[in-house]
């Protein structure tokens, strides 16, 4: 039965059911919702119009009813078709608008439940609509062979083998008859009395007798007979004893007795009577199906408009019943597929806690037990992840922060220094190394080194990239040309070490470029104030015997010369004057004129003068030449 509560949702309007619409879209789509109830209320009037038009009209007048009981029969068959076909319109068109309204609204769901509501009712339809095709052909035909010549023919057929099997009766009674009437005759009238005795007691025979031309009764015998059939017996005699022996085939017309009379000498007949048979024969037992046949065939259009109405009452109902069926199953299809369609688009949003309420242990149950069980899977493994990433994270700020470091630490050193991947690309390189290779700018990323050396330097360091990567470490001082030919070339240390992995595979070079030009200046350095001290040294120990042996012939000169104290002599510095007594002795005074000892004096004390100067600035060049 139809349920108010969903006839009520299809008759009153329908709600909007997202309150995020504007108004102008509502406003435009209330007038139409509206006009939904006014459209069945007038579909309900036509078809009621057509109803009392068939009624006023006299349309039934081509099948008049003849009795109360076919009015009534008509008018319900006719009220249940109505009854159903509204029902079923009504179901049908509360589905279309519900599905109409939820695929406007595009709901989750609608479109599946509408492809299963149209692939039901076409299921339901097609066997539904040919049963009724079969069965509306099968009526007609069946109508048309019921009414149609066959019972009359069958009627006629009966009623003639009726006729032969009588004529065949009565001949074959006439035949007995004659062959009694010749075994009698043979006989001598005195014994006609006991033959016929015989032959009532041993022949199945009511009654048989001679009589004479003049309806005189010769010889006569009967067996017992109900009292109820001896006056037809009598009577029969009667009619037979009257009649000439060729007028008694009226008395053989197979109801009740039977009479057959035959010549048996002269005037003399044998009267047979068999035993007395039904009353009714075969026509007076088809009598009354043959008169409710064509009681029948006067009402012929009745009947097929009766079984069609049938046929249109059963088709309706199972119209319905089937209707009903598809849209329960629709519904229940559709409901856990929309489930699981609004689940997975909770979990596309990220909430893997949704779940699917199963009902049923079906298939569809166990898919919706499989989604519950794989989105609570994916939220554990999510948790996992986000634990792992909380981790990676962390790890990987402690790995940025400490790249930070290495990279500073790279960057503040004086040593140049690049990585290499396998293939030789460029890694890593700091600003020392771009400064001692001369790079304006940094290179590329992954970027070859070949590409950013010259053609010297790309020799010297495939040379020692090749040999670390053979022995796992290299180093060899070298000068690299750094791509200019006007510059000198720069003497480096360069070290190569081979990164290895954990299965001992190689990952990379990495190459320590340092500048030794400040170094070297050093070296050099140290070894020049070296030799400057050694050459110093040299140069001191002759100069120190020169000045003492001129401050001593000066000392030695004065004396001889004056016989007085000894001739001060100006030391240079850093040289101590050592004042030696020489005592005066009168034997090696010299003894000059005075002109010439003055003159002499005056000379050797330049001359001593001189060297002691001389010297004294040689060592005093030679102390800083010493200190370089």
């Amino acid at each position: 039965m139809l349920d108010f509560a969903d006839a009520w949702l299809v008759i009153k309007p329908f709600s909007v059911s997202k309150p995020t619409d504007n108004f102008n879209e509502s406003s435009e789509v209330r007038p139409r919702r509206r006009s939904v109830p006014w459209l069945l209320g007038g579909l309900v009037l036509v078809l009621l119009a057509i109803i009392v038009a068939q009624q006023l009209f006299n349309v039934w007048a081509v099948v008049p009813p003849e009795t109360g009981s076919d009015t009534l029969l008509l008018y319900a068959l006719s009220s249940l078709n109505f009854a159903a076909f509204v029902v079923f319109s009504f179901i049908l068109l509360r589905s279309l608008l519900k599905l109409r309204r939820e695929r406007r609204e595009r709901l989750l769901g609608s479109k599946i439940q509408t492809r299963l509501l149209a692939y039901f009712i076409a299921l339901s339809l097609l066997p539904i609509t040919a049963m009724a095709a079969f069965s509306y052909l099968f009526i007609n035909r069946s109508v048309e062979k019921w009414f149609g010549r066959l019972p009359e023919s069958i009627v006629e057929r009966v009623r003639e083998q009726q006729r032969e099997g009588l004529a065949t009766q009565n001949r074959n009674f006439r035949e007995m008859a004659s062959l009694l009437a010749t075994m009698i005759k043979d006989k001598p009238q005195s014994e006609w009395q006991l033959t016929l005795n015989q032959l009532a007691s041993t022949g199945d025979l009511s009654a048989i007798e001679i009589v004479s031309g003049s309806g005189d009764v010769l010889a006569h015998s009967e067996t017992s007979i109900p009292e109820s059939q001896r006056p037809e017996l009598n009577t029969l005699l009667q009619q037979g004893r009257a009649t000439r022996a060729s007028a008694t085939e009226a008395l053989t017309d197979g109801k009740g007795f039977d009479l057959a009379s035959v010549p048996l000498s002269g005037d003399w007949r044998l009267i047979v009577v068999p035993h007395r048979l039904a009353d009714n024969d075969v026509s007076d037992t088809i009598a009354p199906s043959q008169s409710e046949y064509q009681h029948l065939v006067a009402r012929q259009r009745k009947v097929r408009l009766l079984g069609l109405s049938t046929l249109g009452l059963m088709t309706l109902l199972l119209l319905f019943a089937s209707m009903w069926v598809a849209i329960h199953l629709a519904r229940g299809l559709a409901a856990p597929i929309k489930s699981l369609a609004e689940a997975s688009k909770e979990v596309a949003r990220g909430n893997l806690a949704h779940r699917v309420d199963t009902l049923g242990d079906d298939e569809l149950a166990l898919l919706a037990e499989s989604f519950n069980q794989m989105t609570a899977e994916l939220d554990q493994n999510r948790r996992h992840i986000e634990a792992g990433a909380a981790a990676l994270q962390e790890k990987n700020l402690a790995l940025e922060e400490r790249r930070h470091y290495i990279e500073t630490v790279l960057d503040s050193l004086s040593t140049g220094v690049i990585s290499l991947d396998r293939a030789d690309c460029v890694t890593t390189i700091n600003a020392a190394a771009a400064s001692i290779l001369k790079l304006s700018e940094a290179p590329p990323a992954w970027a070859r080194l070949s590409s950013i050396l010259s053609n010297d330097d790309r020799l010297v360091l495939d040379r020692l990239i090749r040999r670390a990567r053979r022995t796992g470490r290299a180093a060899e001082q070298s000068r690299l040309t750094r791509g200019s030919a006007g510059s000198p070339p720069m003497p480096v240390a360069l070290t190569a070490t081979a990164l290895r992995g954990i299965s001992s595979e190689s990952r990379g070079v990495v190459l320590v470029i340092e500048d030794l030009s400040e170094l070297l200046a050093a070296q050099r350095a140290a070894a020049w104030s070296e030799v400057a001290k050694r050459i110093a040294h040299e140069i001191k120990n002759p100069l120190t015997p020169i000045q003492l042996s001129a401050e001593r012939i000066a000392r030695n000169f004065h004396v001889r010369l004056n016989g007085t104290e000894p001739l001060a002599v100006a030391s240079g510095p850093g040289t101590p004057l050592d004042n030696e007594q020489i005592p005066a002795n009168g034997n090696d005074v010299l003894e000059l004129p005075e002109d010439n000892r003055e003159e002499l004096t005056r000379v050797v004390e330049e001359c001593t003068t001189s060297i002691t100067r001389e010297v004294a600035g040689l060592k005093a060049l030679v102390d800083e030449f010493s200190r370089f």
